[in-house]
């Protein structure tokens, strides 16, 4: 499609994106680049710049391109939840969850945002926002895993025995191979007194 239209910006930006997805950064990073010269108000070439910059650790440069995508799409929650995406890799957390938090309000339902800022949350030592922001991933998606496993841990820490097997009943009904969940319900099952 390029040789055949040079000038299709587009075509730029998908190239871009499957070379994004085979970890080809820097051609990534070129082919998103020649789509913004071609189509300076592309906000979603905007965003897939700014992923494939940062990740050939150019975090500057990728939160400007998050900054330019959400002027011209402030009321897209992708950006502000790719952008949080790499505020928590910048151990950003605050920033992470303002963004999430924003994203929330635009509409998006998604349980691994809330995931996100609940793991946020824990890292600022926050445990009661960690735990509403489990519950409201849990309340996305019922058997969201990661959620239910960070939960389950929590409640073995607190020595909730009783709570972190039932979440780790879900667990395991909905991942039958996930090990880990089958060792920290044993584990609980023995602080109960109970057989598996």
């Amino acid at each position: 499609v390029i040789a055949a239209d040079p000038k299709n910006a587009r075509a730029y930006s998908t190239r871009g994106a499957a070379y994004h997805l085979q970890g080809a950064y820097d051609k990534a990073t070129a082919d998103q680049s020649k789509a913004l010269e071609l189509d300076p108000s592309s906000q979603s070439t905007r965003v897939n710049l700014a992923l494939a910059e940062y990740r050939q650790g150019k975090p500057q440069n990728a939160f400007k391109q998050f900054e330019e995508a959400i002027k011209l799409a402030p009321k897209d929650p992708a950006v502000y939840y790719n952008r949080a995406i790499a505020y928590f890799s910048e151990q950003k957390y605050d920033l992470a969850i303002k963004d999430i938090t924003q994203a929330d309000e635009l509409g998006l339902r998604d349980p691994d945002a809330e995931y996100l800022a609940a793991v946020a949350y824990y890292n600022l030592k926050q445990e009661p926002k960690t735990q509403a922001a489990l519950a409201h991933a849990i309340e996305i998606r019922t058997n969201h895993v990661r959620s239910r496993l960070f939960r389950a841990r929590l409640a073995m820490v607190a020595r909730n025995w009783k709570g972190a097997v039932q979440d780790l009943d879900v667990v395991v009904d909905t991942d039958p191979g996930n090990t880990l969940a089958w060792k920290l319900r044993g584990h609980c099952y023995m602080n109960l007194g109970q057989n598996q």
